[in-house]
Order: C-alpha cells, then structure tokens, then sequence
C-alpha cells in the first residue's frame, strides 16, 4: 500500500504520463502537505496557537479533507478507502500525543469532530469517484 502511494507520488513528474495521471499525482502532493499540516498543527505548543472560533469545526474540515483526497483519488477505491480510513486513527493518536504538549490537552469531542470529518469525506471522495466514472452512455470527448 505504501509502495503504491510513494509510486503515485512519484509520479508527479509529467515525463510519459498521461494528463489524468498528472493530476491524480498533483492531488497525491497536496495530499501529503495537508496531511504534513495536520500533524504540525496537531503537536504545536498551545501558546503557539492563534485564538480559535470554533475548533471543532477545524478539525472536522481537517479530517474530511485527509479523508477525501485519498478516497477520490487514489488508483483504486480500496486503497484510498484504506488510507481515508486511517483518518480518525491518526486523529485519535494525535489527541493522545497532545496530552505530552505544553498547554494542550486531549479532547474526546476533537476525536469524535475528526472521525465525523473522515466519514464525510470518505463518503464524498466515493461520490465524486462514481461522478466521474466512466459510465456506458456517456460519449467519451
């Protein structure tokens, strides 16, 4: 599963592909800087922290787009589903984490807002995967 996900990631370089693998590599980096921001923002120092309206909203917005990305865009829906997936885990172990943080401290409403997050965007990435299927009567431009 790793090796297929450092393939695609890989394949960000435009060299023999075609313009559907370009940009399913594009959406694999953002992937993988989103993912990046979420466990910085996750272990920085709470002092470190800009005054938040509504947290839960952020980390529900967080995991749907951690979730969504793989699950529309990976090679194969069983793949992305796997890695949509391992959302609400690592949500979960980042809460933990935060316990070992400077004024941060573990929520269980943070890891129920971040596996709701998951499950929405695991849901959605499906719906656009079957949106953009190709489906029998629809002409090939």
């Amino acid at each position: 599963m790793c090796g297929k996900l450092w393939f695609e990631v890989r394949a960000i370089t435009t060299h023999g592909k075609t313009r559907f693998q370009q940009i399913r590599a594009l959406w694999v980096a953002l992937w993988v800087a989103h993912l990046s921001a979420v466990i910085g923002g996750s272990l920085l120092p709470g002092d470190m922290l800009p005054p938040l309206p509504n947290d839960k909203a952020l980390h529900f917005g967080a995991y749907f787009l951690v979730a969504l990305i793989p699950a529309a865009c990976a090679a194969r829906l069983r793949t992305g589903l796997v890695l949509a997936g391992l959302g609400p885990v690592l949500g979960g172990l980042l809460e933990i984490a935060q316990a070992f943080v400077p004024e941060r401290s573990p929520e269980l409403g943070d890891v129920a807002a971040n596996s709701a997050g998951a499950l929405v965007g695991a849901l959605a990435g499906i719906l656009i995967r079957w949106a953009w299927a190709p489906m029998p009567w629809r002409k090939e431009t």
